[in-house]
């Protein structure tokens, strides 16, 4: 039977499925298993929530990266941790507050290898790709 870092348990879990009573397996900080409330999951760790909602492997879309004060690697590994005290398990960076700013693809290289450390997925999109209709909407 596999072995988790952690198993938490919470009667309202927001899945793709709904809410509901489930418990979530944790390796090295991600989501390894969803499984039943009362399942036989082995773990070094054990915690119920309880009724607290729980809602695991959520998406940040648009996350703002940048801590005054330290390096892009630091804001990116910081931004993680962060995340991941809020259940959140994916960020999406917008490319602006960010520094240096993503708008050319080498800057968006410069981000993709500082967030390569980051405890999350983290996705840094950049405003090179935005392609705005030539005609009005009507």
């Amino acid at each position: 039977m596999t072995e988790f870092d952690c198993v938490v348990r919470s009667e309202h879990v927001v899945t793709p499925a709904g809410v509901g009573p489930a418990a979530i397996g944790l390796r090295q900080g991600r989501v390894e298993a969803v499984a039943a409330y009362d399942a036989p999951l082995r773990a070094h760790e054990h915690v119920d929530l309880g009724r607290v909602a729980l809602l695991p492997g959520g998406v940040d879309l648009g996350t703002g990266v940048h801590v005054p004060g330290r390096d892009l690697e630091g804001s990116y590994r910081r931004a993680g941790e962060e995340a991941l005290a809020g259940g959140v398990t994916t960020l999406v960076a917008a490319p602006a507050p960010a520094r240096p700013s993503v708008t050319s693809a080498d800057a968006l290289q410069v981000h993709q290898r500082a967030c390569a450390g980051a405890p999350v997925s983290v996705f840094p999109v950049s405003y090179t790709h935005l392609t705005l209709p030539t005609t009005p909407y009507v």
